[in-house]
């Protein structure tokens, strides 16, 4: 997880840290991100003077034909921002701060500058579009740090990119979670829990049951 320092500013270096950060790679509808904002600064810093915010964008790009012999190809990209979140921010004054960065430690040696620390919980939203990057775009989700100094334009300080899973929900209605099918004495349950999909793991959690009290030979399910 890079540092960052951000020149002509109050703050000499920043990080963005998620709880767990036991190598975590992407994260659902519905799922809470945990975790701190810790900055080294010249001088003590208020939360007021920071915001953090979660981004999703839609990133498209295209490539011009050109029209005569004497022109070129120009590739042009549009950026639009289709959410964006505000997160409260903290204080945590007095709380030690551990670094995944263990390189660059000695960059938050509180005995050469203040070190500030603001924790903050988001639940990301219901039915985002999952986290895509394709030829001609992308869509992608990040946690964008900027300072804002009284009087002056918000400067950004740090993105922390999220990735987003495709997710499968079942209907709101329990009942419609269900399905049965009954011949004879034979039956079949088919239940469908909450989950999600990744492309590690393509798999939907169905639960099957099979009443069978007259034992019958069951050659195939499908």
């Amino acid at each position: 997880m890079m540092l960052s320092c951000i020149k002509n500013t109050n703050i000499l270096a920043s990080q963005i840290q998620l709880t767990p950060t036991d190598g975590k790679e992407f994260y659902f509808d519905n799922e809470t991100l945990v975790g701190k904002v810790i900055l080294k600064t010249k001088e003590t810093i208020s939360s007021e003077e920071l915001s953090l915010s979660f981004i999703g964008e839609l990133v498209t790009s295209y490539t011009t034909t050109p029209v005569t012999t004497h022109s070129t190809s120009t590739t042009i990209t549009n950026t639009d921002i289709f959410l964006k979140h505000v997160i409260v921010l903290s204080s945590q004054p007095n709380e030690e701060s551990t670094l995944a960065d263990t390189e660059n430690f000695n960059a938050f040696d509180s005995t050469l500058s203040p070190v500030s620390t603001f924790s903050f919980t988001f639940t990301i939203p219901d039915s985002l579009p999952p986290s895509i990057f394709a030829f001609g775009g992308h869509i992608g989700y990040y946690l964008l740090l900027e300072f804002m100094p009284h009087g002056e334009k918000a400067k950004e300080i740090k993105k922390l990119p999220i990735t987003i899973c495709s997710s499968v929900l079942p209907p709101v209605d329990p009942q419609a979670n269900t399905y049965s099918k009954k011949k004879g004495n034979l039956s079949v349950n088919i239940k469908m829990e909450p989950s999600y999909i990744s492309s590690e793991k393509p798999e939907l959690p169905f639960e099957i049951t099979i009443n069978n009290p007259g034992k019958d030979t069951i050659k195939k399910i499908k």
